[in-house]
């Protein structure tokens, strides 16, 4: 069990098989969720327009 462990549930195994984006250091969590939440800040939504609107019922 702990060599499945040390093997596998670590995040550097999982970034070698490219599930990650980038591996963070616990004391860099907070700046890089204030820097994500940032740039979402203005970001500009747009919605596709309806194809049809409602029928009569």
């Amino acid at each position: 069990i702990q060599e499945y462990r040390e093997k596998f549930m670590n995040p550097y195994y999982t970034a070698s098989k490219r599930q990650l984006d980038i591996i963070i250091k616990p004391q860099e969590t907070r700046p890089q969720i204030i820097k994500a939440l940032e740039m979402l800040e203005n970001k500009k939504v747009t919605r596709a327009e309806r194809k049809h609107g409602n029928i009569p019922l």
